[in-house]
């Protein structure tokens, strides 16, 4: 039954376009690897079959700290989102704080560094990684 909840709650054909493959990759990395052996698996497959890319497929996917600077600059209010994109209900509480804390401080020190700051805390703001509520749990929530 659990299998079928969670096959049923997880990159569903209305939440993203993916074939089987991809869904099932997903899957494993983000629901089933620990987030110590996650950044060590990715690196891997991202060392060999992408060697020469790798830093440009960054680059053109994530903001740099630069980028979120302008933005904050003009106005907008940045969010936190996590440090390693974990799925938070398969964390401890402490691991779960620690990936929320971090992540505030780092929207937080952005934001300090642009001119315009005016000291309010416009960054206070939190979206779960996944955002299904099977991707957190009470320990997330206190």
């Amino acid at each position: 039954k659990r299998l079928s909840e969670f096959r049923e709650n997880t990159y569903t054909a209305e939440m993203q376009n993916n074939d089987g493959a991809t869904t099932s990759f997903k899957q494993l990395v983000n629901y089933f690897l620990k987030p110590s052996h996650k950044k060590k698996v990715l690196s891997m497959l991202m060392e060999n079959f992408f060697p020469s890319a790798s830093h440009n497929l960054v680059r053109a996917w994530y903001m740099n700290e630069e980028q979120l600077g302008i933005m904050c600059s003009g106005g907008m209010v940045l969010g936190a989102h996590s440090v390693s994109h974990s799925v938070l209900s398969t964390l401890t509480a402490e691991e779960q704080t620690q990936e929320i804390q971090r992540s505030l401080k780092y929207v937080a020190d952005i934001a300090a560094k642009n001119p315009s700051y005016d000291g309010f805390p416009h960054f206070r703001t939190f979206c779960f990684p996944y955002g299904g509520s099977h991707t957190y749990n009470r320990h997330t929530l206190d």
